[in-house]
């Protein structure tokens, strides 16, 4: 019986018949975690609800009520949480590390941390993998101008939630952006050096919906910064500054995970490191 802290894993879903199980099956899997997983279901009209229930896990809370959005549902999910680490996983997304909670869990245990985050993959609509993304622990103004941070490989303590009050409503797509600021501003994020998450990409993505809208609203948050990438020289030292720079190079020339369906990568996890 592990002894680690209790997390509670936020599952905002509407109208996700096409991956949900696959996305509860990659929480429900974790290895040496103790943990409970809240869906918050928006009112759908398809058969999520159906496959959802038939997991019949009773680490598995599910509520569904009509919400005003992907941040109101977030808000629900936190406010029913018992763990005192939060995360929280889309889902089209899954976690492509059977340890990943594990690992963050103990990361934040050894350095006292308040948030956590890990490396992640983009999917295909299919769950195989396109490209590996290697995230770097930075400062505030890098982090805005992206640090390959995807939020299913973030994670975070309940005290630190509770002091960033939840996210704002009336931002549609870019609300993850004031939780990223507020913890690189008032916390240091550790690193988890291994892969945890994984990003379905694919037309119905908020992001892919909604790309002006995105922007827009991280101007709103992000007034004064410009949206772009930090310099390839910044990049670079970040990477060899977390020790992930050889492992950078090597995947831009090949990428040692691509086209491999992410439950290869789950089941390869549970006995070796996703580096």
């Amino acid at each position: 019986m592990s002894n680690q802290a209790f997390s509670s894993i936020v599952m905002p879903c509407l109208n996700a018949e096409a991956t949900i199980e696959e996305a509860i099956t990659s929480v429900l899997g974790q290895q040496d975690a103790p943990l409970e997983l809240i869906v918050i279901d928006g009112g759908s009209s398809d058969n999520t609800l159906q496959l959802c229930r038939r997991f019949e896990d009773a680490r598995l809370r599910i509520s569904s009520q009509s919400d005003q959005g992907v941040a109101d549902a977030l808000n629900k999910g936190f406010a029913m949480a018992r763990g005192t680490i939060l995360g929280w996983l889309n889902a089209d997304d899954v976690y492509v590390n059977a340890r990943a909670i594990n690992l963050a869990a103990r990361a934040m245990a050894q350095h006292q941390a308040d948030a956590v985050i890990g490396h992640s993959a983009l999917l295909d609509r299919h769950g195989r993998v396109s490209r590996t993304t290697y995230t770097w622990t930075t400062d505030l103004d890098h982090s805005q101008r992206g640090a390959n941070i995807f939020t299913g490989s973030l994670l975070f303590s309940k005290a630190i939630w509770q002091r960033f009050g939840g996210f704002n409503v009336n931002l549609k797509v870019a609300f993850e952006y004031e939780l990223s600021d507020f913890l690189f501003s008032t916390t240091n994020p550790q690193l988890v050096d291994q892969l945890l998450a994984g990003l379905r990409c694919h037309p119905g993505s908020l992001s892919e919906r909604f790309p002006q809208l995105m922007r827009e609203e991280i101007a709103r948050i992000r007034p004064s910064v410009a949206i772009e990438q930090p310099r390839l020289a910044q990049r670079l030292l970040a990477h060899a500054s977390d020790g992930t720079l050889p492992r950078v190079l090597r995947n831009a020339l090949h990428d040692r995970y691509a086209g491999t369906p992410w439950h290869t990568l789950y089941q390869r996890s549970i006995q070796q490191p996703l580096r």
